[in-house]
């Protein structure tokens, strides 16, 4: 852990995110994985979340692995999947072309979102 990061954490913080961690290597299914997630919320603020496993492929193509989905409405998770959305969304691609952090807005305001695809989010 970085020195800097206790300016944000308070002791409470810090404790419970040793305990997240402490649990994670325990996670055997795709639930107590969702439930370790929605724990996490408390710390780290998010509107939607999944979890997935995914490989980029010589040709550019990515597949997907066992996704676990926190809280996406399960009709949206399909549709990105049944389209290739992955194949056309900015944070996807992103994701497997930089290994950081990333935020949303950031992404968007370096490449802007694909209009179809945001269209069909709403």
């Amino acid at each position: 852990m970085r020195p800097c990061l206790t300016r944000w954490l308070s002791k409470e913080d810090a404790i419970y995110l040793l305990e997240l961690i402490h649990k994670s290597p325990s996670c055997n299914t795709k639930e107590e994985l969702a439930e370790l997630m929605k724990k996490l919320r408390c710390l780290v603020p998010y509107d939607f979340a999944i979890c997935l496993l995914g490989k980029k492929e010589v040709g550019g193509m990515v597949n997907i692995y066992n996704p676990v989905n926190i809280n996406y409405p399960a009709e949206w998770i399909e549709l990105y999947f049944e389209r290739n959305f992955q194949e056309i969304d900015p944070v996807a691609k992103e994701n497997f072309t930089n290994f950081r952090l990333q935020r949303w807005s950031d992404t968007y305001r370096l490449h802007g979102p694909p209009p179809e695809f945001l269209s069909l989010a709403e």
